[in-house]
């Protein structure tokens, strides 16, 4: 198997499928017209797919919208723990403290954009020691 053989095996169910788009579809097929492997590949998807569509659907239960309605009705009212064994790690701190941290985020970004870099080193006072990188000249 080549780079393109994997290339088009990425996209050999949705080829078979018809969901390409019409330039990926001619690079498709040009590929499948070279190389029986994917050839293959596509006629056994082919094979599979048409079986799958001739099996009988069965039909829904009779009482399957009497399901559907208990289902959604019970997912409305949330049984919820029991407030007794239910602890909340953080109960009324979380929002104050994430604000908190935020805050002081904002200040140490804002005194450091203040403050410039830190001390110059020899770069910043304009002498370059000999074994700098910065100086290719020497």
């Amino acid at each position: 198997m080549n780079m393109v053989c994997a290339c088009v095996e990425n996209m050999l169910d949705l080829y078979a499928d018809g969901r390409l788009a019409v330039r990926q579809t001619r690079w498709v097929e040009r590929h499948l017209a070279s190389c029986p492997a994917c050839a293959g590949r596509v006629a056994s998807m082919r094979r599979l797919v048409s079986a799958l569509r001739a099996l009988p659907v069965p039909p829904p239960p009779a009482d399957l919208a009497d399901l559907i309605r208990d289902a959604v009705v019970s997912d409305r009212v949330p049984a919820g723990p029991d407030p007794g064994l239910y602890h909340e790690p953080f109960p009324a701190r979380t929002p104050s403290l994430s604000l908190a941290f935020s805050f002081l985020a904002f200040i140490f970004s804002l005194s450091s954009s203040l403050l410039g870099p830190g001390i110059p080193g020899p770069v910043w006072a304009g002498r370059v020691s000999q074994a700098s990188p910065l100086d290719p000249g020497k």
